[in-house]
């Protein structure tokens, strides 16, 4: 409760401006990784043999004209693989944070208090009712303390998984787009 905040505000904060169509925003978020890096996207049960094509380097993705799933893995993968299994895991680079249970507003809370010791990236409206907060994949001891702390607060656990995939901005859901609410792009990347 001390830290809620409504998503707007954080819409506000964010380092680059987000006023450009969301059907975009994929292409923005693909910002935080280095064009050479292996992402996974696609839907839930596409992994393993015969989707190949789940697998590209950013580059690749990038040369797509929409956003071309609806989820993403947020840590980056090895070359030639076609499972989406935390052995095929290249880099840890992001946690991404997440919870069905609580409102919009507590989760965004909960990224702010996340934020004194850890640096917020994204944040994406999932148009649904949750809010994915994307931070620096943070260190050992930390993570430990993460693992025992969020699920407490109402925070999925599954996203402690590396290959768990979270949803991509610019992708649609229903008859409503994924979007950023928060993008900060300092340091990382290929910007």
């Amino acid at each position: 409760e001390t830290f809620a905040t409504e998503p707007a505000e954080l819409f506000e904060e964010s380092p680059v401006r987000l006023f450009d169509d969301p059907a975009n925003d994929w292409r923005l978020l693909m910002q935080l990784y280095g064009l050479e890096d292996i992402l996974w996207i696609g839907d839930k049960y596409d992994s393993g043999c015969g989707h190949e094509r789940n697998f590209r380097r950013v580059a690749d993705w990038l040369r797509e004209s929409n956003a071309p799933g609806p989820l993403v893995c947020p840590n980056t993968f090895k070359t030639g693989v076609h499972s989406r299994s935390n052995a095929n895991v290249m880099n840890f680079r992001f946690l991404v944070v997440e919870s069905d249970t609580l409102a919009k507003n507590a989760i965004v809370g909960v990224f702010a208090w996340m934020r004194h010791f850890l640096r917020l990236r994204a944040a994406v409206d999932t148009a649904g009712k949750s809010i994915h907060g994307w931070f620096d994949y943070p260190t050992t001891p930390a993570l430990h303390e993460l693992k025992n702390i969020l699920p407490n607060l109402g925070c999925d656990p599954a996203l402690f998984k590396p290959s768990q995939p979270c949803r991509l901005p610019g992708a649609r859901r229903g008859d409503k787009t994924q979007a950023l609410l928060y993008l900060d792009l300092e340091g990382v990347g290929y910007e």
